[in-house]
């Protein structure tokens, strides 16, 4: 125990087993929901040498069948950016790739070939579109400015006449790649004896945006991981979802990834895209990372990590087995997962239990639950059943090591952006819940923060009300959870924030960018200077607690946050590619309040009966075919 209960320990034990290094400097930003949209739309316009939009959800139609509004925006915004930077060619001499990579799967099932053939084939024929005309219409517009830009550049029409029409076509596009096709040649029998099983069930489910991420400045672009696609059921009041932007070294990565990915596809170091290539560092590169450390104290420690699609390296899996088993006594873990399926991780985190650590595991209830199969909901039923059956069989060991299984539901009817109401919500589970308050000590000053939220929401927003850029399920306001955060901080950390008023002033603050950022979702507002103002409070609230209470309680302060694309199940585990950012030791305040939140606002199940009555029991054959597949779910 003694070589893994302080936070040097535990990072030096990730760095060795997973082979990637944390690296300090990094500023990261919080995003929630519908700001992942606005920082792929915006970065598309930053982008001065290249944009990547690594997608697994790029919506061709919503859930009437009709055109999907989002991605119309997303297609109509690549055109627009792209015709702006040709208007600009003659004078800067340089217009930025863009590349998308969108597994084949997703690009099928999400039906995205009417947008990726536009996007490839921008100077050429529209898609038609039969009643939604005025979608046309409106690309015909922004084509319109692209073309008249392509024909006005003296520069590219030298270009084009030294190197040819080819040549133009391919650089007046987005480099649209569909990646992990399937083959015939890989067929397994193992699970389906007659039909045989296809390679495509072998998916890339990552979801990041990244843009001008370089060698030679470690702050010139910048990435977002995330949850989500590009598409309306994103942007309404049900989708409960997170991201994290990052710039600095530990963005880096990303980049190398994307080229393990062409080589994966069959790319040679010769074909790699220049901008994707790998480069000597910058001889300052190190001078601007310093500065930032100095800047704000070390900046945000952070790792990412790739699990790589099929049968290569998983390390993601090994950071959450080392932080699942290896956290320190005392230590509190919420986890909230929309796929919660794979005994693996429930075991580890039930060991850390007998250990002495108190673990916190929500799902969403079947009518909060984004998926409606009744194969996955069959799977969290039989994971949640054990795990309540664990909590009472284990009570009298769990008691002895002082640590805690709860298995907890997200089962609220609270829009995404009714912050007052959603606030209200965490009050009454603090409340409710004795255990929940032993856990997590929150301090009346925080609790206040809970209780005033309609007051200060008002304060904040006056009488602008939310409105939602889609409503794709007609008015339903029930949130589908799916997050895939993993919270992780020892006691004595813990307690002193939540009982601290300096800290319910940082939940305050947040409260308020938080109801600014639901008023404005048709407008952009910039989560790095949101989340810049909250870093400074929390680096203040760190000094504090230092000062306060001195090295000792500070030597054993250890905390992780984990933001991405990975499941609790077996598909993110074995099969599919899946990306993970960690944050390490202060940058862990990023996650903070927003995972008390999710905890507060979850019920707590103590019977079988209780959990079949919001995720019910699938029984009969249904129940035998979730059993059969569960590898593939």
């Amino acid at each position: 125990p003694e070589e893994h209960d302080t936070q040097a320990e535990l990072d030096a034990i990730i760095e060795r087993a997973t082979g990637h290094a944390f690296t300090d400097g990094n500023r990261v930003a919080y995003a929630m929901g519908l700001q992942f949209q606005w920082e792929v739309y915006k970065g598309i316009e930053r982008a001065e040498d290249y944009h990547v939009l690594w997608i697994h959800d790029y919506k061709g139609v919503n859930k009437q069948g009709d055109p999907d509004l989002i991605a119309l925006y997303m297609t109509w915004n690549y055109l627009r950016v792209l015709a702006q930077r040709v208007r600009e060619y003659d004078e800067v001499g340089r217009i930025p790739t863009y590349f998308i990579f969108l597994d084949q799967h997703y690009y099928e099932l999400n039906k995205a070939r009417r947008w990726m053939d536009l996007l490839e084939h921008p100077l050429e024929e529209l898609p038609k579109l039969k009643g939604f005309e005025w979608m046309v219409d409106s690309l015909a517009v922004v084509q319109a400015q692209l073309r008249d830009a392509v024909e006005s550049s003296e520069r590219l029409q030298a270009d084009a006449e030294r190197y040819g029409a080819d040549w133009l076509k391919n650089r007046i596009k987005v480099q649209v790649n569909i990646t992990n096709p399937a083959d015939l040649s890989y067929w397994a029998n193992s699970y389906l004896p007659l039909a045989g099983w296809p390679d495509n069930a072998i998916r890339d489910h990552r979801k990041i945006a990244f843009y001008d991420i370089t060698e030679e400045d470690p702050y010139k672009g910048a990435a977002v991981f995330s949850g989500m696609g590009v598409g309306e059921h994103y942007v309404g009041p049900n989708w409960e979802d997170r991201a994290l932007v990052l710039s600095g070294p530990a963005a880096l990565e990303v980049k190398n990834q994307a080229r393990a990915l062409l080589k994966s596809q069959g790319f040679s170091d010769e074909d790699m895209p220049e901008p994707l290539r790998a480069k000597p560092f910058a001889a300052d590169y190190e001078r601007k990372v310093e500065e930032v450390r100095a800047l704000f104290e070390g900046g945000a420690r952070a790792v990412q990590l790739h699990n790589e699609t099929g049968y290569l390296p998983k390390p993601i899996n090994v950071l959450k087995a080392i932080l699942y088993t290896l956290m320190p006594p005392g230590s509190v873990i919420i986890d909230p997962d929309s796929l919660f399926h794979n005994p693996l991780w429930a075991s580890m985190l039930t060991g850390s239990c007998l250990r002495g650590v108190r673990v916190i595991i929500i799902h969403p209830s079947q009518e909060n639950a984004p998926g409606q199969s009744f194969m996955t909901l069959s799977r969290a039923n039989e994971m949640f059943e054990r795990l309540i059956i664990a909590q009472h069989e284990l009570s009298a060991e769990l008691e002895a090591a002082g640590g805690l299984l709860k298995a907890g539901l997200y089962d609220i009817d609270v829009d995404v952006g009714n912050v007052p109401a959603r606030a209200q919500a965490v009050a009454e589970g603090f409340r409710s819940t004795p255990w929940l308050r032993e856990v997590l000590p929150v301090g009346p000053e925080l609790m206040s923060v809970f209780e005033d939220a309609e007051a200060i929401h008002a304060e904040a927003v006056g009488d602008r009300e939310v409105e939602y850029l889609s409503d794709e399920l007609g008015g339903v306001l029930r949130p589908m959870l799916h997050l895939k955060t993993n919270f992780f901080m020892t006691p004595e950390v813990l307690d002193i924030f939540l009982q601290s008023p300096e800290f319910a002033e940082f939940a305050r603050e947040f409260a308020v960018q938080r109801s600014l950022d639901q008023v404005a979702r048709s407008e952009y507002r910039d989560v790095r200077e949101l989340n810049l103002a909250l870093t400074e409070q929390a680096l203040e609230l760190v000094r504090d607690m230092r000062e306060e209470y001195g090295p000792e309680v500070a030597a054993r302060a250890v905390g992780y946050f984990i933001v991405g694309s990975s499941n609790q199940d077996y598909r993110s585990m074995i099969m599919d590619g899946e990306v993970a950012v960690a944050l390490s030791g202060r940058a862990t305040m990023t996650g903070f309040f927003d995972s008390i939140g999710i905890a507060g606002a979850a019920i707590y199940l103590e019977s079988v009966e209780e959990l079949n009555e919001h995720l019910p029991y699938i029984t009969g054959m249904k129940w035998k075919m979730s059993r059969w597949i569960k590898v593939a779910l």
